[in-house]
């Protein structure tokens, strides 16, 4: 069973889907009542003034003596631009959620897919008898790696000073052409 969402996120929703057209309270009311909400008509109907905009609004909100009259009640009203970013941030809050458990998901589907691939590595390897490993060739096969590596070593550091010696050069023309900006 699906939980009802809170009666103000609904409300600010049927505001939005309302677009500019607007939606008056008396149809606000009728459809939370229609989608079987419970509330206190005052509390929501100060609420929905708060966060829909009229041009009223400014005049009713200080001077609470003012009351808002039946004819204000049917009047189509658009959500005011804070409320409308609140429930814009709303649903933007839910959709990151639902990425972050779709991510997750997928996170422990790729790490249970990793560890089928490391079993089903050990077990073919362990299977494979025509495959020997000589522990007398260890050593040597040890030394030739440290050889390469070195030797890779080597060229890698004089490419970086090959490249350093191209970038002075380039800062260099640059300091004395004045025409170039850095």
């Amino acid at each position: 069973m699906k939980l009802k969402s809170n009666i103000y996120i609904k409300a600010l929703e049927i505001g939005y889907s309302a677009g500019d057209t607007g939606v008056s309270l008396k149809k606000m009311l009728q459809n939370l009542c229609d989608l079987k909400y419970e509330f206190s008509d005052d509390l929501f109907k100060e609420w929905f003034y708060r966060n829909f905009e009229h041009k009223l609004r400014q005049r009713l909100l200080n001077n609470p003596s003012n009351d808002v009259s039946v004819i204000e009640d049917n009047k189509n009203l658009i959500l005011s631009s804070e409320s409308l970013f609140q429930y814009l941030e709303y649903v933007e809050l839910k959709e990151a959620r639902k990425n972050s458990k779709s991510a997750k998901t997928q996170s422990f589907i790729a790490i249970g897919i990793a560890i089928i691939s490391l079993f089903a590595t050990i077990f073919i390897t362990a299977i494979d008898k025509t495959q020997k490993v000589s522990v007398e060739y260890l050593p040597e096969h040890i030394e030739k790696s440290i050889e390469q590596y070195m030797k890779n070593q080597l060229e890698t550091n004089k490419l970086l000073i090959e490249i350093k010696s191209k970038q002075d050069s380039v800062i260099n023309t640059m300091k004395y052409k004045p025409e170039i900006k850095k």
